[in-house]
This record gives C-alpha cells, structure tokens and sequence, in this order.
C-alpha cells in the first residue's frame, strides 16, 4: 500500500514535471506575481485633476477628483476642483453645491472665493455673492481686485450707496487703475452724483484721449450735473471725427431737444434715420418727440405708426401718442403724461410737458407738482 502510493506521487511529480518544461529537462522556478500599482496618494488625485482642468477636460478632472472626495471626503480641496470642473460645464447649481461645500471644509483657497461669488454672480444670486466677497474680505482687506469685484456686483445690484465706497477703495489701493476709477466714475453717475463724476472722467480720457466709453460717460455726467452745452461740444468733437457715430448723434439730438434747438435734433435723428434699421423703435420715437416739440403732429403721427409697426407696446409709446393728443386737445391724455413722468422722475422733458399740459387744461394741482419737480432738476 505504502509502495503504491509512492509510485502514484512519483508518477504524478513526473507528469508535472513534463507539463512544465516540455524540453524534458526538470521543473522551472515559479515566477513572482506582479505587485499591484500602487494606488495614487490623495494629493496626486487632486494634482491630476487640475492639470486636466487647465487642458479643458473637465470631464476627466470630475472623474478624478470624485474618487479623492470618495477617499478623503473631509478635505477641502477636491470639492473646489470637482466645482471648477462643473462651473467650466455650465453646470451653475451642481458647481455651487461643491464650491460651498469646500468652503464648509474650512478652504481659505483665493481661487474658490472669487469662482464661487462669480457662479452666484453668473446665477443672478447677487446677495450671496456679496456675502462670499464680504467673508473673503472680513480675511484679506487689502485684496483690491476682490474689492472690486465686490464694487461691480453692488453696481449691478443698483446698491449705490454701498458700491461707490467699495470702488473709493480699490482707487485709492489702486491709484493707477484707470478702470477702477472709470467703473467709480460710472457708479457716481448713475447713482445721482453725476457732478462728483466729472472730474474722474476728464482725468482717464488725459490719459487715454481715445477712450470712446469714458468720452460717452463724460457727456452724461456733464448732461446730468446741468452743463447741456459742453455735453454738446464734447459731442461736436466727437462727431467731427466719426461724423456717422449713431450714439453719439442720438445723444447730441436729445441734448438739442433738452436745450430749445429743436430743429438741430431733427438734422441728426434724420441722419441716423438714413441708414438706421426700419425697426428701430427708439430713432423714431426721438424724431417723433423733436416733431412734437417742432408742433408738426402729422408727421409725429407717421413716426409713430413706424414704431407701431415695429413693436406692439413701449412705454414711451405711450407717453409720444399722448403728447400728440393733448396738444390736439384731448384731456384724457394729461394723465398719461403725468403718470409717466412721477415713474421716470428725472426726466425733464417729462416733467416739462406735464407742466405744459396742466397750464393747457387750468390743472393748478399738476401744474404745480411738475413745476416743483423742474426746481429740483435745476430746469426752472
């Protein structure tokens, strides 16, 4: 028994031994298994999936770095690099999920403050973008360019008050910035201090005389602090230059109508009008004012038919039919004009033909609102 069993393990060892090296000459070593790679530290996982954000694979970085966030789900750094990555997709909620929540993990990271207010920004979540920028700040008071960005989405806010000692900041961090002082500039002017927006402007186009924009914003702010006429030879300039600049004329035959030189706005809306589009709602709804002013109602009413035939409704549509009614005599139109007037409440020529409408109609009530109104907008 001893025996046969020898014989069978002899026989077996021997046909393995065959198996294993068919040239017949003995058993070979076995060789060792392959080591698995290693797998990629946190940090690499991170690493590569930047490198791939900068090369536009966001695709590939989102991978990457939802494998980091499975391994180290409390570190801040994968979830700003999976929020880039959705940002860079248009994937505006997801990316703020992410960003917010490596912002929950304690990341101080610059790049994850500004792309997190910019995605708030780009969502039209403006308070909670001033509340990101805000925190930044409440860190790092001397970063002008997030001071900045701060400025524009108050501006965009129409937070004036709040905006305009934002940009004093960054202009005064910044004193070489003629963009920070020309972004102030423009928050000055629309935010009712055109007077104070003056000077800001004339000081960017000394150093930049082809600046078209701060040459526009300077002739409202001189249109708005009262100074109609050196708005008008700012534009003359302007024009002399590029006789065909349709803002520039638009602007110029508005100024003209506001200073009694009614004749000259009609040459330049009739200028714009050669070569303007036929739906161009606003050119003719400013000849048809130029006419009114000029009492020649015919040819207001042919305007006007023009804007009608472009658009159904305008505000402003409204206001031009009225003008053309009461001065025929209709009543029931002044109220148009007066409601028109108390919603856009610095517009002279507005408020000038509702107090012409209430001396027309013996309306003492109106008439005296629209003239206390014109007192304050400097125009009586």
């Amino acid at each position: 028994m001893i025996l046969r069993t020898l014989i069978y393990v002899a026989f077996s060892v021997a046909v393995a031994g065959c198996s294993a090296s068919p040239r017949g000459d003995g058993p070979q070593p076995t060789a060792p298994a392959p080591t698995p790679p290693s797998k990629p530290s946190y940090e690499r996982q991170v690493a590569a999936a930047q490198a791939h954000l900068e090369r536009g694979n966001s695709e590939r970085a989102r991978a990457i770095v939802e494998q980091a966030i499975m391994d180290a789900p409390d570190r801040p750094e994968a979830y700003l690099v999976l929020g880039l990555a959705l940002a860079q997709q248009n994937e505006i909620e997801a990316s703020i999920k992410q960003l917010e929540a490596a912002r929950k993990r304690g990341s101080s990271d610059r790049q994850l403050y500004a792309v997190l207010a910019s995605v708030y920004d780009v969502a039209r979540r403006y308070d909670d973008a001033v509340a990101v920028y805000r925190d930044f700040l409440a860190k790092t008071p001397g970063d002008a360019e997030m001071r900045h960005e701060l400025g524009l989405t108050l501006l965009a806010m129409q937070k004036f008050e709040e905006a305009i000692p934002e940009l004093e900041k960054v202009t005064r961090a910044s004193p070489k910035s003629l963009q920070a002082h020309q972004d102030l500039g423009y928050a000055l002017l629309i935010g009712g201090r055109a007077r104070e927006a003056v000077p800001l402007f004339e000081q960017i186009l000394k150093a930049t005389p082809n600046n078209h924009d701060a040459l526009i914003f300077l002739v409202r702010a001189q249109a708005g602090s009262g100074n109609s006429n050196e708005a008008i030879v700012l534009l003359d300039e302007l024009l002399k230059k590029d006789p065909a600049d349709p803002q520039a004329l638009r602007m110029r035959a508005r100024l003209f109508l506001l200073t009694g030189r009614a004749k000259d706005a009609a040459a330049d809306y009739e200028r714009l009008l050669e070569k303007a589009n036929p739906a161009d709602a606003a050119v003719w709804l400013g000849y048809a004012g130029v006419l009114i002013a000029l009492d020649d109602l015919d040819k207001a009413d042919n305007a006007l038919n023009q804007v009608r035939q472009a658009v159904k409704e305008h505000p402003l549509l409204a206001f031009r039919s009225a003008q053309v009614s009461w001065r025929r005599g209709k009543r029931a139109a002044v109220s148009t004009i007066a409601n028109f007037a108390r919603g856009n409440p610095t517009d002279v020529e507005a408020w000038r033909d509702a107090h012409a409408a209430a001396m027309r109609f013996n309306d003492r009530k109106l008439a005296k609102e629209a003239a206390n109104k014109l007192r304050a907008l400097g125009d009586m």
